[in-house]
């Protein structure tokens, strides 16, 4: 009968031990989520949720590296936009320019100062063609962004005609680069009208090469309203999906203070209860030897 009762203290003490370890887990794990704010999840013991974890950390990841591109694409944008405004105005004092000086008798003195002005809008136009932006890549050498597109107003245009396309949205691209090859008859024609003291007259081909540059420079930048157009319309779409994406990370990842707190106050419970029954089986056991 003693050796009965021995044998049961010692497999309620066991018991015992194992039901205070795992109180003391479970509460050690209340206490992390508490002060951590994330649930504790294994994928051993919850493969499903520790996957979907991966899965949404993946799509969250790829939406904010469109919301980069956006604003890369959109500080792009409103620079080619400043830029190409610049153009139409330089090449707008071009024509009257060009008109001032053939029409009317000019002095030595007054058809110098023309060329001079001639020439600084050849500069101004030079510079606004190989404008970078604040990654240094040219916006207006088509795909050649590492290239600038004009060496000088009388030198070949040296990038492409593909453009840059960046992606904004799954399946979205915007065009944020474009080609300045239509630019260089009105270079050639600032630098002819600046440097050869032998033309009296703008004629009309070079007047032409004018009219032609502007139309391209207002052309462009319609087109760069409407890629700015499509990039707010893709940061939009990808706010809302990222909003829905962090709400369900939420929901699956961060501690659900509440629960947690009941779940540890319960635990405690459980460990005190427990502690209380073990010197009590203790205390029989020295009574049960003696």
């Amino acid at each position: 009968m003693i050796m009965d009762s021995r044998i049961s203290s010692a497999t309620y003490f066991n018991q015992g031990l194992a039901g205070m370890t795992t109180a003391q887990n479970a509460i050690a794990k209340a206490m992390q989520e508490i002060s951590s704010g994330q649930k504790e999840i294994r994928a051993s013991s919850d493969p499903s949720t520790t996957a979907s974890l991966v899965e949404l950390d993946r799509s969250v990841s790829r939406l904010q590296q469109y919301q980069r591109n956006a604003d890369a694409a959109d500080a792009r944008l409103g620079q080619a936009e400043n830029t190409l405004q610049g153009m139409s105005e330089t090449l707008s004092r071009a024509r009257e320019l060009a008109i001032q000086f053939n029409n009317g008798v000019h002095d030595d003195v007054s058809r110098q100062a023309m060329r001079d002005e001639f020439g600084q809008l050849r500069d101004q136009m030079l510079s606004l063609a190989n404008t970078r932006d604040e990654r240094g890549d040219y916006l207006f050498s088509g795909s050649q962004v590492g290239t600038a597109p004009y060496a000088s107003a009388v030198s070949a245009f040296a990038g492409d005609t593909r453009g840059l396309n960046i992606s904004v949205a799954e399946g979205r691209s915007v065009r944020a680069g474009w080609t300045a090859e239509g630019l260089q008859g009105a270079l050639q024609t600032l630098d002819d009208m600046a440097s050869d003291t032998s033309l009296t007259t703008v004629d009309a081909a070079r007047f032409d090469s004018l009219v032609q540059a502007q139309d391209l420079a207002i052309t462009l930048r319609a087109q760069v309203g409407n890629s700015m157009n499509a990039v707010e319309l893709a940061r939009a779409d990808n706010e809302g999906e990222l909003y829905g994406y962090t709400a369900t990370l939420s929901a699956l990842r961060d501690t659900d203070y509440a629960s947690a707190i009941t779940e540890l106050n319960k635990q405690t419970l459980v460990l005190q209860a427990t502690q209380s029954t073990l010197a009590r089986v203790q205390g029989l056991s020295l009574f049960n030897e003696l």
